[in-house]
């Protein structure tokens, strides 16, 4: 990425006045994957909301490079699946390359590798102190991304 941290900073405040006043969210994930995109390279962006009286992360709005199906992805917020995990202890998970992880635990896994997504970076989305969800970075190819990088798509996604 390699971004200097004053260019850090003018992304933040240009990513943050192209989102504002978006009353879906479909445009809103589009606007920010076109100001995201500026800085980090990726192929989809997904947004997954938790859902508070069901106690789910549901997939809410897509944005990709590609033609892409929508799904409906719905997972336990208390489950064991990967997505929750990052919700509960809201750290980064960087699983790449998709092929090397274990499958059969999950149903995305297999989704997205049939959608072309081969690495999925996923950090937790908040504001302020309030958990809202997590933000999924997908990669058409294995993707690792450096310190740098991911303390970015934290400070993003907080």
């Amino acid at each position: 990425m390699g971004v200097p941290g004053s260019d850090i900073y003018k992304a933040l405040f240009d990513l943050s006045q192209s989102i504002a006043g978006h009353s879906d969210l479909g445009t809103l994930c589009n606007s920010l994957a076109g100001g995201l995109r500026r800085v980090v390279s990726f192929d989809f962006l997904a947004l997954v909301l938790h859902d508070p009286v069901h106690d789910q992360l549901r997939l809410h709005a897509v944005s990709a490079n590609r033609p892409y199906k929508d799904k409906e992805i719905v997972l336990r917020a208390d489950g064991e699946h990967f997505g929750a995990k990052v919700w509960r202890e809201q750290k980064p998970l960087v699983l790449s390359p998709l092929e090397k992880e274990d499958a059969g635990s999950s149903d995305v896994i297999q989704e997205a590798l049939e959608v072309g997504i081969h690495a999925l970076t996923l950090v937790p989305l908040s504001n302020g102190d309030r958990r809202l969800g997590i933000l999924g970075f997908g990669f058409s190819a294995p993707f690792h991304p450096d310190d740098e990088a991911l303390a970015f798509l934290q400070r993003v996604a907080s």
